[in-house]
């Protein structure tokens, strides 16, 4: 495809200033470093029946610096200074190890063994609790999720992360659907999603949350409220940071998953990085496929003369195919950097749509959709003495193409209806291609100001650029000329954290600058509309430890989301042009307290979190029809609401947890709520490890309830009842997988929707009944 030079051009000044201003600074780092000899230290931290001590903390104590042990307890800390150095090994519910190493050479090996004092508790629950806790003591309301427990039955992250309190995931369809993901009273845009600390934002439909399998990750970091500035993110009120494992070593992990509609799934995950010898080669890649062929209920069914019925049909064009393919390479523990790596991910999709997402009235034999993301990423990171620096750069071209070349409409029974068609759903044929040319940086510093006190800053850069062309439809000029976005984010900020675990705060503060281009056609003549915002944004988080096993946590910020890329400049499909859109403003609380005690063989762990959320302009899908749908601005909204949750453990045998969220989101002006909004949800999980006590084995059972109250669809006023809702849903799945010679095979089944209920989600689109999985899984893992 032949661009203007111009705009090319243009491209080319941005994409090369945000390469310079990031490596730039990166080499006045290097040529700042000292030349002095450091040492690589690594090994394992173990019990002492030989199981590995999760996210143990290691400390060397002389120089400031330290880590914690991956979930298999293996550590790896960079640049230590040559010498002899005290470490302290500890881990809660363990006496602490102590000892002097003579660090010399290039590696220093060794592994810890600990003992479990009197009062430890039950491992596994412990090993969930400890890096959620270091985590959390600065302040930041956040759940963290390993995946250990998941990847033998979960298929993606959706799956796992809709246990949370708080998090509501709605999806339009089967697998490879569009979805909305609601975390405290903000859904959508307004909740940011990374991949290890780079933004998925515009990375393409091949490559979200509900494609993404749960084999490929080592956690999941939730932010709800406050996002740490080291994103760089314009986020409104919550992130979603999918971490990869970065630890040492050997793994082959590979899994394939076939079920109900013809569904089947298969996951790589392998890595090379052995501890001594400076480097590492990872790989991660996924294919998923499925006919979504499930029975739909009261569909409306036109006959040849116009006649509407509802009656009930199976989807038959709503087939779903993505693959993906990222792999990765660096260098590690160099004097000149603790990680300098590239990579390269390339994902691609094929969607067959049986309706539009929000509207089920027309039924689509031939119009598909196809996409393509090749993207490139560069990173680095260096930690020394007291200083830290860490930057990236990630660019590439994502495409969307639409099919609509069909001569031929149909009902839902899939009989033909009209054979002189123009086009399924536009007035003319399209075949039309839309590309986006992105690029984004970030650049992050930290500084220690003694053991308490760190500075920190980040500044981060995101470009956008849309194109499009139409090889059948001449009138549709859609992007023929290119619209664009650029975004940056300054954040700086002021840390205390203190080690004995009892006060830590937070005090931030960003700088937002967003300009856009718009150009469009309308009535025959061309026009160009430009937008730019430049506010400003603070906060401050706080927690306080009480005891151990009592904290708190408050937080608040002023923050801002700048529009996206298809809600200003709309997609040249299903969503108009809207180049009005201002960014969207909101002070966020978050108030936050946890306890956790025993009674005799049982564990308990009690969460509350209350939020408040006083928003304006908020950046809402309006669908009027199929026709007309674009993103408004809406007038100011207040959120509130609270969540809890209960986990009860009894010895290593049975797990019972849940939660429930109960929210108000209202226009303030006429306290109308929100439409399409959940206000009251929950779910409850049981889980029964049935080999608690054989070291090679396990088998688990688990059953798992959702619950979502009726969800209005239209504004309603105080005392009034809608007419338009969707109902009540309930529904179960339930599972159990086997593990056997050390978790080196897994099998596990699973059913969906157990009782085949009615389950509906966006704009009362229906999603799939009962359905029946098969997991299989091989994990090879060598130090």
């Amino acid at each position: 495809m032949l661009t203007r030079p111009k705009q090319d051009n243009h491209l080319n000044r941005k994409i090369g200033k945000a390469i310079f201003t990031t490596f730039f600074f990166s080499y006045l780092y290097l040529i700042s470093l000292p030349a002095i000899a450091q040492v690589t230290f690594h090994g394992k931290v173990t019990d002492s029946k030989g199981e590995p001590l999760s996210y143990a903390t290691i400390l060397l104590k002389s120089v400031s610096k330290g880590g914690q042990a991956s979930a298999n307890g293996e550590f790896r800390i960079d640049n230590i200074p040559a010498g002899e150095h005290e470490v302290e090994i500890s881990f809660i519910g363990y006496q602490s190890h102590s000892s002097k190493i003579l660090f010399e050479g290039k590696t220093v090996k060794k592994n810890f063994v600990l003992k479990a004092t009197s009062q430890a508790l039950d491992a596994v629950e412990i090993r969930a609790e400890t890096e959620a806790e270091e985590m959390k003591r600065s302040g930041y309301s956040v759940a963290l999720i390993k995946s250990a427990e998941f990847k033998n039955v979960s298929p993606d992250i959706n799956q796992v992360i809709k246990a949370l309190p708080g998090v509501n995931v709605r999806e339009t369809g089967g697998l490879g659907s569009s979805f909305n993901l609601s975390l405290n009273g903000l859904s959508g845009n307004q909740v940011r999603y990374f991949i290890d600390g780079v933004p998925m934002e515009n990375y393409g439909s091949a490559l979200t949350l509900n494609n993404f399998p749960v084999t490929l990750i080592e956690n999941v970091e939730v932010y709800k409220g406050v996002v740490p500035i080291k994103f760089g993110a314009d986020a409104l009120g919550g992130a979603i940071n999918i971490v990869t494992d970065n630890s040492p070593g050997t793994l082959l992990d590979a899994s394939y998953s076939v079920g109900s509609f013809n569904t089947h799934r298969v996951a790589f995950n392998g890595k090379y990085a052995p501890a001594d010898k400076g480097y590492f080669v990872k790989l991660h890649s996924f294919l998923n496929y499925s006919d979504n062929s499930y029975d739909m209920q009261n569909v409306p069914i036109e006959d040849e003369l116009g006649n509407l019925k509802e009656q009930d049909a199976e989807r038959f064009h709503s087939a779903y195919t993505s693959a993906m393919i990222n792999a990765k390479a660096g260098l590690t523990g160099k004097i000149w950097a603790d990680e300098f790596s590239i990579g390269y991910l390339h994902a691609q999709n094929h969607r067959e749509y049986q309706h539009q997402d929000l509207f089920i009235t027309k039924a689509f034999k031939d119009f598909h959709g196809e996409n393509s993301s090749d993207l490139a990423t560069l990173n680095y990171r260096k930690n020394i003495g007291k200083l830290f620096f860490s930057a990236y750069a990630n660019g590439g071209v994502v495409k969307d193409t639409y099919v609509d070349t069909s001569s031929v409409e149909v009902n839902w029974r899939n009989e033909i209806i009209d054979s002189n068609a123009d086009g399924e759903f536009f007035e003319n044929k399209r075949l039309y291609t839309v590309t986006d040319r992105i690029f984004r940086a970030n650049q992050f510093v930290s500084y220690d100001l003694g053991d308490l006190h760190q500075l920190q800053a980040n500044f981060s850069q995101n470009y956008m650029r849309r194109k499009g062309h139409d090889d059948v439809d001449p009138f549709n000029t859609a992007f023929n000329d290119p619209s664009h976005i650029s975004k940056s984010v300054l954040g700086v900020a002021y840390r205390i954290h203190n080690p004995a675990n009892t006060l830590n705060a937070e005090i931030f503060g960003k700088q937002y600058w967003y300009s856009g281009e718009t150009r469009y056609t309308e009535t025959g003549e061309a026009k160009t509309v430009k937008s730019d915002a430049n506010p400003t944004g603070f906060g401050l988080t706080t927690g306080w430890t009480a005891t151990d096993d009592l904290g708190f946590r408050f937080s608040f910020e002023k923050a801002y989301r700048l529009p996206e890329g298809y809600e200003l400049l709309g997609d040249g499909l299903f969503i108009n042009i809207s180049p009005e859109l201002q960014p969207e403003k909101s002070y966020n609380y978050n108030l936050e307290a946890d306890y956790a005690f025993e009674l005799s063989r049982f564990q308990f762990k009690i969460a509350v979190n209350g939020f408040w959320r006083e928003s304006s302009n908020l950046i809402r899908l309006l669908a009027p029809n199929p026709r007309d749908t674009r993103y408004v601005n809406l007038s100011a909204v207040r959120a509130k609401g609270i969540e809890s949750s209960l986990t009860v453990s009894f010895d290593k045998h049975l797990t019972f947890s849940g939660n429930l969220t109960n929210q108000s989101l209202n226009v303030r002006d006429s306290e109308a709520k929100v439409p399409n909004e959940p206000l009251l949800f929950g779910n409850a999980s049981l889980r029964w490890n049935i080999l608690p006590n054989v070291s090679d084995k396990d088998l688990s059972v688990q059953w798992q309830f959702y619950y979502t109250d009726k969800i209005y669809m239209a504004q309603v006023y105080h005392g009034s009842q809608g007419k338009k809702i969707i109902p009540t849903q309930k529904y179960h799945s339930a599972s159990i997988d086997y593990a056997f010679a050390s978790g080196k095979y897994n099998v596990a089944l699973m059913a969906n929707n157990v009782l085949d209920a009615l389950v509906y989600d966006n704009f009362r689109v229906q999603k799939p009944g009962r359905a029946f999985y098969l997991k299989l899984r091989y994990v090879f893992e060598k130090e």
